[in-house]
């Protein structure tokens, strides 16, 4: 029940998150036909700590589909998500990262802390929040 109780309480946050941070990320307010926001988020759906990571990231993921359904995208932009697996492995999540940068990801979130540190340094030094 605690484990519900925290995938609740994560997509809130990343709910609110999106939607007041995304409108500022240089979008105007008159959106571009076919322009979308593209972030990055980066889950241990498979390996060691699947069992948290993959229904953390299927709320984010309804948090999205939400945003993007009923509130009619952030600022009128849909958001396109990038969803990645790491398995749980820190060589992966670098890779991800350069790729999440590639794409054009405004941003990328991760699960769990093991991830983010394997991602600081690439990310720190391409400035990519």
């Amino acid at each position: 029940m605690k484990s519900k109780k925290f995938v609740i309480l994560v997509t809130a946050l990343c709910l609110v998150a999106l939607v007041a941070v995304l409108p500022l990320a240089g979008c105007g307010a008159q959106p571009a036909a076919g322009r979308e926001l593209k972030v990055g988020m980066i889950t241990p759906t498979t390996g060691r700590a699947a069992e948290k990571g993959a229904p953390g990231g299927h709320a984010i993921l309804d948090a999205i589909d939400y945003i993007n359904k009923e509130l009619g995208g952030a600022g009128g932009i849909p958001i396109k998500l990038l969803w990645r697996d790491s398995g749980y492995d820190a060589a992966k999540v670098v890779t991800i990262v350069k790729g999440l940068m590639d794409e054009g990801a405004l941003f990328f979130t991760t699960m769990s802390s093991y991830e983010m540190t394997a991602s600081l340094e690439i990310a720190n030094r391409a400035e990519f929040p």
